[in-house]
Formats: structure tokens, sequence, C-alpha cells
């Protein structure tokens, strides 16, 4: 018996050493189909925003494309609203369009914090990117 179990492993393990390995997928990302240089028919529009003590530097958008501009705003809005100033918080905040093109709009923000109580003046970068391919 124990001959036989042996005989059965040593198959199984030349069965598995010999078997057709599964061919890996590449999923290597790329830009395929990617035309930075199109055009997105959104035009940024640079505003400023003064929130209490805090004052925000960000894009409106118009342009071809109505409904999509309609929504961006609505959400830059949204994004720019946690800038508000606080009792020991105030927020002085640049930005600038990165990308423009057929399939996205990206702006990033420089964010400068001043921390009034605790004496702390603290910097950061932070972004929105808008598919415009997706409206």
């Amino acid at each position: 018996m124990k001959k036989l179990t042996l005989l059965f492993m040593a198959l199984l393990m030349f069965n598995l050493s010999f078997a057709k390995q599964k061919e890996k997928v590449d999923t290597t990302f790329t830009f395929a189909n990617l035309n930075t240089q199109s055009e997105s028919g959104l035009t940024p529009l640079k505003r400023t925003k003064i929130l209490g003590k805090s004052r925000v530097e960000y894009f409106a958008f118009s342009g071809k494309k109505p409904d999509i501009a309609k929504e961006m705003n609505k959400s830059m809005e949204k994004f720019i609203q946690q800038f508000k100033s606080t009792k020991n918080k105030t927020y002085t905040v640049t930005s600038k369009v990165t990308a423009n093109n057929g399939s996205f709009v990206s702006v990033a923000f420089n964010i400068v914090e001043k921390d009034s109580k605790a004496g702390i003046l603290s910097k950061e970068t932070d972004g929105i990117t808008f598919n415009t391919k997706k409206w």
C-alpha cells in the first residue's frame, strides 16, 4: 500500500511540474487612444471667493458643453466649501489647471492653512479631476 501511495504521489508531482501554466494577462497601463491635445470644449474662468477670513482662488467653467460645465461648477463649489475659515483656522488657496483635454480637466490647489491658536502654518496640495467623457 505504501508503494502504491508513493507511486501516485510521484505521478501527481510529475503531472503538476509539466502541466501547462496559465498564461498571464497583460495588465500594463497604456495611454492607448488618449489624445492629450484634443479640445475639451470647456473654458476655465479664474474666480476668487472670500469664505470668512479665507481667500480661495478657483476655476469656474463654461463652454460648448453647458450641462458638463454646470455639473463641474457645482462640484467645484462643493469642493471649495471645505476651506471656509473657522475661529482658529484660515486658508489661502491658489489653483491652476494642470490638464484640459477631451478626456479630463484637472485642477491643482495649493493650500496654506494658518492655525492662529497653535501658531502653525502648514502647506498642502490637493486637486480635483473631472471626466469630460462621462457626461
